[in-house]
């Protein structure tokens, strides 16, 4: 099981054990689970302004066609992808991402 599958299960189960004590808090829990928080529609943006394709990210720069997918899908991936995207890009990383904000109070 990869890393950051396990952390995610067992950040889950503890905020599911304290929903136990405050269902309120399950509520927003799952409503969190149904927005992306994270966006990454400024990594394309840049990408496209660099003349960098997936193809040569994938060919030149060895990135998996599994983290462009994540990528496309929103899905979090690990600060060192994010850092191998500002290097290969020469950006920020406010060019690669941003967090979404639907409103909606975080749990933490």
């Amino acid at each position: 099981m990869a890393y950051g599958l396990q952390y995610d299960d067992i950040i889950k189960k503890e905020t599911m054990m304290c929903a136990e004590k405050e269902p309120e808090a399950l509520q927003i829990l799952q409503k969190q689970e149904d927005k992306d928080m994270v966006s990454y529609a400024r990594l394309w943006k840049t990408m496209e302004e660099k003349g960098v394709t997936q193809y040569e990210l994938i060919h030149k720069y060895k990135i998996s066609s599994s983290q462009l997918f994540r990528l496309r899908q929103n899905e979090y991936v690990s600060t060192r992808t994010i850092e191998r995207f500002c290097n290969i890009l020469d950006c920020g990383v406010r060019d690669v991402m941003e967090i979404v904000d639907d409103g909606t109070p975080m749990i933490f």
